[in-house]
């Protein structure tokens, strides 16, 4: 009698031993992923069973590491009666390459480049003087005093994965926004201007590079070694106001202008 019931519980804990199925957990690096589990109990085997669930002996790495979207399986053996789960497998339905969208253009308001609120999970953040991948300023406010090119990047971290491309804006901070700065007096004439402009520059200045930007920060005409008295045609712009950058060996100065016809 003994006998009979000490078989009974083997068989019961075999069978409850097969019901018994991994967790798989993913751990996303954007164009890859690396599948996990955990240990399994003593006379426990999970092996991984490729395109579907099948009764595959060939993998039971703890670590499995994929390079393509799709349903990867996990499936639990019994080595003691030689035996595989009576229930269907674990799945992993893998996604890869899941990369955010870049952020939209800021806006610059009161001395912050401001940015919308981004869709969740994503998190923008502020790259400094180039496209990278700096984690170390997160938000959708950024304090600028200069002109000068910033960059913006997404970071989805479900997938771990980054924008494919940065968002730039040429800020063009203009004696208004900044009255403490050191002007150098260069002028444009006449304001505001129909066809052409006339450039002045002060005794102590030869010539300059001009670059113009419209209000979406996109330069539309530059010129170079521009000297006094030189004419600047802009019969190719539209209607509307500009800012013109006016750039030298050791300075550089902003100042709006607008054309009006």
């Amino acid at each position: 009698m003994e006998k009979k019931l000490f078989t009974l519980f083997m068989m019961c804990f075999a069978v409850f031993g097969l019901m018994a199925q991994p967790t798989i957990s993913i751990q996303y690096k954007c164009d890859t992923a690396k599948l996990s589990y955990t240990a399994p109990d003593d006379g426990m085997v999970y092996y991984w069973q490729g395109t579907s669930c099948g009764e595959s002996l060939d993998d039971n790495n703890p670590e499995f590491e994929v390079t393509a979207s799709g349903t990867y399986y996990l499936r639990a053996y019994n080595t003691t009666s030689s035996t595989w789960a009576a229930t269907d497998c674990s799945t992993a339905i893998i996604a890869l390459s899941q990369y955010p969208a870049a952020p939209p253009v800021p806006e610059y308001v009161s001395g912050n480049l401001v940015l919308t609120d981004p869709p969740l999970p994503v998190i923008y953040y502020a790259q400094g003087t180039a496209c990278g991948t700096l984690t170390d300023s997160p938000g959708t406010s950024f304090p600028v005093s200069t002109s000068g090119t910033y960059y913006f990047n997404s970071f989805n971290p479900d997938f771990n994965c980054w924008s494919q491309e940065c968002t730039t804006i040429n800020l063009i901070i203009t004696d208004i926004d900044n009255p403490a700065s050191n002007r150098i007096k260069i002028g444009l004439a006449p304001v505001p201007a129909v066809d052409q402009m006339r450039i002045t520059l002060p005794d102590n200045l030869t010539s300059v590079d001009i670059d113009i930007y419209d209000n979406s920060g996109r330069i539309v005409m530059m010129k170079k070694n521009m000297n006094s008295q030189d004419i600047i045609n802009i019969s190719d712009l539209k209607k509307g106001s500009y800012i013109a950058r006016f750039r030298g060996d050791h300075f550089e100065e902003s100042q709006k202008i607008i054309i009006n016809r």
